[in-house]
């Protein structure tokens, strides 16, 4: 299973804690990061994604793209 999660959750929730809790109950679920910024990614990296994308609202297929990257190889942080 593979879950984009995004670094701020409704209700105050943190996605990078959300991802820390998915590990812990099923350590084979791929979470990948999802921000505006790149400074959450070593934060998500630490909770146990396997990666990180920056949001990126001016170009939208760039994000895609990034995505289905890591979907594909689960071996980098951008």
């Amino acid at each position: 299973s593979c879950v984009l999660m995004d670094a701020n959750l409704d209700r105050g929730v943190s996605g990078i804690d959300a991802t820390a809790a998915l590990k812990r109950q099923d350590p084979s679920i791929k979470c990948i990061g999802f921000s505006n910024t790149i400074s959450y990614a070593p934060y998500f990296a630490e909770a146990g994604a396997v990666g990180s994308v920056r949001k990126r609202s001016d170009d939208v297929w760039k994000s895609i793209e990034e995505v289905a990257a890591l979907v594909s190889h689960f071996t980098f942080f951008r």
